[in-house]
């Protein structure tokens, strides 16, 4: 074990391809399984990792709880700076604007780990030995990129064991599938929050427990469909740093957007659940003990790598990370201090040496191999010319998640006539777009600065972080029924989407969930509604006049959390709050990028009045 004095371990990243070569992949799961050397390599690096003793600081058990429980300092990080208690108290830094950099160099540091072990595993291969190595040098951190609303493989939530061919000859060897669970060390750890400190949360990690099955419970909330429309508005409608990276904020901060951390928060509730069901990865003192969380934060990596080629104008302060302070303190972060770009990153070392860490300073950049990875959609770019890159990287988006594809949608819903759109339902069609359909021009085109347009409803929700004890959900329907059972729920025809809130049950441990507690902060985002406004088409444009009353009569919302049962009404939820928005989407046919966006736009009146609803009566500009 590393000391205070210096020989400490270094997040250096993976090693390999050779000098001058493009850097290695990581490759979204489904692909990265097709490789069955790289496949192999990692099932058997994974377990071999987490079989590893609790001693030392690369096992699994000491890098998972880096994240949280059981809250210990990892390698010495912070003690030589200040401390505001004797207790350990956490590096979180969720909530604040190092919450995306932070967590860069800590899927590093498994990567790292896990290639040195496929390293020499590829080398007790007795057959066909180059192609192992090679396949162990180039191994990256898969991801699983849920903005494409598709469910992992199988065997990340179902399979017990995997079966992957093993040294010396490549042989099938079965091994308790390491995606699925980990399974804690004898002695259990301690300081572990109830009901995670007893059996049987504290022998393995858990998805969804209490229910029939997981597989059950889990399948659908993969299946989500808001993340793809969550995952477009990120891009389309977030400028900033300060809204991109994270979703805290003080009362009366004006309408919740989208940002990088709420959104990730969607997996961690949906593969962890909400009471009455919470497994590890619903809380952040117990996620990283969760396999799935490796390709979950490898995927938000990969958002935070497209936002950053998308926003790069260093000349902008508003797309980088502005100063703030920490009134209380952490570990390593002095009452008073400055969290800002050049905050430790603790407890990520870049050198051997003590308090030398990672800053996000460092980080800024696209993948640019500093870690030795990159992703398939940055492969061949030039990252030195950074319009080249930002045009490019719109491009690879809009044919990953449909943006212009989506918007195209809704501006061919907004401007068909009533009777083309009757005429269609009435034989079973939609209307969209297509590669035949006339053009626009010479319909009803609604404009803004004399470019044709289209709103884009959201609906935006805030409350209390810390009000229910633990992470809930504001789920949002549009008609009904909405079932009783918040089970139920999300099958529901009427479910559009929701806010997962990724909370800290016990924050009194945690230095950081202790401030933002003491500021009082309230944390949301945003649900777009244009797609189930247009796929129950009950109305015959997406204009203020018919969208702001078919709201008023069909907008419902749900909260999830708390005790019991889970379902608690909306005036229980603190400073909980449903608004409304329209913002004009420009639409250029010819324009190959992103459609610029306008002035959003309040309606108060639709949820005013209602539990949780607005508190201001009616319709106003906003920022």
């Amino acid at each position: 074990m590393s000391v205070p004095g210096g020989n400490h371990t270094v997040i250096t990243g993976v090693i390999g391809p050779a000098s001058g070569q493009a850097v290695y992949n990581r490759l979204e799961i489904n692909d990265f399984m097709k490789n069955s050397y790289q496949f192999s390599l990692y099932v058997q690096a994974l377990a071999q990792l987490m079989r590893a003793p609790q001693s030392s600081w690369v096992s699994y058990f000491q890098i998972a709880g880096i994240h949280g429980a059981p809250y210990s300092a990892w390698d010495g990080a912070g003690s030589g700076s200040f401390k505001n208690s004797q207790a350990f108290n956490g590096y979180c830094t969720h909530g604040t604007v190092i919450f995306p950099t932070w967590h860069r160099p800590y899927v590093a540091l498994l990567e790292q780990e896990i290639q040195k072990i496929a390293i020499s595993i590829a080398g007790q291969y007795t057959t066909f030995q180059a192609d192992w190595m090679a396949a162990a040098i180039s191994l990256r951190q898969p991801y699983w990129d849920w903005a494409q609303t598709a469910t992992p493989p199988d065997m990340i939530y179902k399979d017990d064991t995997l079966t992957v061919p093993g040294p010396p000859i490549g042989q099938n060897i079965t091994l308790p599938n390491p995606f699925k669970f980990y399974t804690f060390p004898l002695p259990r750890p301690q300081n572990f929050v109830s009901p995670f400190d007893t059996a049987p949360w504290s022998d393995q990690t858990y998805r969804q427990p209490g229910s029939s099955t997981e597989v059950s419970r889990v399948r659908p909330l993969c299946q989500q469909p808001g993340r793809r429309q969550s995952t477009i508005s990120l891009f389309l409608n977030v400028k900033t740093w300060g809204r991109f990276s994270k979703e805290a904020g003080s009362k009366g901060m004006g309408p919740s957007l989208v940002s990088l951390e709420a959104l990730h928060a969607l997996i961690h509730t949906a593969f962890g659940g909400l009471p009455p069901n919470y497994g590890h990865m619903s809380l952040p003192e117990t996620a990283a003990w969760d396999p799935i969380f490796w390709l979950h934060h490898s995927q938000t990596d990969r958002l935070l790598s497209f936002w950053l080629a998308l926003n790069s104008d260093p000349t902008n302060k508003d797309l980088w990370i502005f100063p703030s302070t920490d009134a209380v303190g952490t570990w390593s972060v002095q009452a008073g201090g400055a969290i800002d770009e050049n905050t430790d990153l603790t407890p990520f070392y870049n050198t051997s040496q003590d308090n030398h860490f990672w800053k996000s300073s460092d980080l800024r950049d696209p993948p640019d191999g500093l870690f030795g990875y990159s992703y398939p959609e940055f492969e061949g770019l030039d990252m030195s010319n950074r319009a080249a890159v930002r045009t490019q990287i719109q491009q690879k988006l809009n044919a990953l998640y449909g943006i212009k594809f989506t918007v195209q949608q809704w501006h061919q819903f907004h401007t068909a006539t009533k009777s083309d759109r009757i005429s269609a339902a009435a034989s079973g069609l939609s209307i969209a777009p297509s590669s035949s359909a006339p053009s626009h021009r010479g319909t009803r085109r609604p404009t803004y600065h004399d470019q044709p347009s289209v709103p884009h409803w959201s609906a935006h929700i805030t409350a209390k972080k810390f009000a229910l004890g633990g992470s809930f959900a504001v789920l949002i329907f549009l008609g009904g029924p909405v079932p009783d059972d918040p089970g139920d729920w999300r099958n529901c025809d009427a479910y559009v989407g929701e806010y997962a809130a990724f909370v800290n049950s016990r924050p009194q441990q945690c230095a950081n969930c202790v401030r933002l507690g003491i500021e009082d902060v309230v944390v949301g985002s945003c649900v777009s509604l244009n797609d189930a406004i247009v796929r129950r088409g009950e109305v015959s444009s997406l204009d203020p006049e018919e969208v702001v009353p078919y709201l008023r009569r069909e907008l419902r919302w749900r909260v999830q959390g708390g005790a019991g049962t889970g379902s608690i009404h909306p005036s229980e939820l603190e400073d909980l709050e449903v608004d409304i928005s329209a913002t004009p989407l420009y639409v250029d046919e010819d324009e190959d990028n992103f459609y610029p966006m306008g002035e959003l736009k309040m309606y108060h009146e639709v949820t005013h009045g209602r539990p949780g609803g607005c508190r201001h009566s009616s319709s106003a500009d906003s920022e």
